[in-house]
Order: structure tokens, then sequence, then C-alpha cells
């Protein structure tokens, strides 16, 4: 398995400024083949905090997901609010 940790140390656009550079569509397709085989047998990992954390966010963003330990819910960020998930 490839140390996906340490990305190719180069510039990934080639000379010519036309995309990406072989390499690296190779590196890059070879990181998302082994994330996708990761997913599919382990899920996803949520950030967890517990509130007093969570309001500390200062760039909180309309999407983001915590797991609140606190609470022991789930939590979006939505409309400027952090808001529960209730039922699933």
């Amino acid at each position: 398995m490839e140390n996906f940790d340490i990305p190719p140390i180069y510039d990934p656009i080639t000379d010519k400024g036309d995309g990406m550079s072989d390499t690296f569509q190779l590196w890059l397709g070879n990181f998302v083949q082994n994330l996708i085989g990761y997913l599919t047998q382990f899920g996803i990992f949520v950030p967890r905090i517990d509130t007093t954390t969570r309001d500390r966010i200062r760039t909180a963003e309309n999407g983001m997901i915590i797991y609140n330990t606190t609470l022991n819910k789930m939590q979006i960020f939505e409309a400027g609010l952090w808001k529960t998930f209730t039922t699933f």
C-alpha cells in the first residue's frame, strides 16, 4: 500500500500548463481508489468534540458535521447555528 500522507513532491501541472502530469494523475487515481476501498470497509469518521470546543470554532461553515460528545449526538452547522440530528 502506498503512503498517501506524502503526495508527490513537484508541481502537478505540466510545464505547458495543460493539466495534471501523468505521475500526479496516477498518484491521485490510486489515492481515490484506496480511499473508496477504505470507506467501503470502515465508513467515515466524523470529528468528535465537546460543546465547549465546538463553540470555539470560528470558521464554522454550512454543512460542517461533528459528533458532540457532550450531547452524544450528531450536529450540523446550518444558517449560522449548530443543529442536532434528532432521528436517523
